[in-house]
């Protein structure tokens, strides 16, 4: 069985007039046969996220894993781990621990969810797994 575990952080930030919110501070994924589910969704699919600007800011929002999911020695690829998103100024991506993914980008107020899904897969050994993952608002 695997049970994963994604901390995600800062649930509200404000920068040079922009305020973010993402709608949960965690995410967790339940345990799946992956002989037949291949994607686990996270439980608290969709995750709200809305960014609002008090003036005509253009904003980026992105996100960096701090690593591999890691459940004491074993590790996950986080590359594993992706999302899609609704709302137009929000794209779908793929977690990394290297490259700063784009979630959003505007110059209004924009809002919309964010849905996370795993990889399943039998090559990943049974653990809780942890990993924080860091959403950077740009102001501009």
């Amino acid at each position: 069985m695997l049970g994963l575990l994604v901390l995600a952080g800062p649930a509200r930030a404000q920068k040079n007039h922009v305020t973010f919110t993402l709608g949960s501070s965690s995410i967790d994924f339940p345990s799946a046969d992956p002989s037949t589910i291949f994607s686990i969704a996270a439980n608290e699919n969709p995750i709200f996220i809305s960014v609002k600007s008090s003036a005509k800011t253009t904003w980026n929002v992105s996100v960096l894993a701090g690593g591999d999911l890691l459940s004491g020695s074993d590790t996950i690829p986080i590359s594993n781990v992706s999302w899609t998103a609704t709302g137009a100024s929000f794209v779908g991506g793929t977690l990394s621990s290297t490259v700063s993914r784009t979630v959003g980008s505007g110059e209004q107020n924009a809002s919309g969810t964010l849905s996370f899904f795993f990889a399943n897969s039998w090559n990943y050994p049974a653990g809780a797994y942890e990993q924080t993952i860091t959403f950077t608002v740009m102001a501009f």
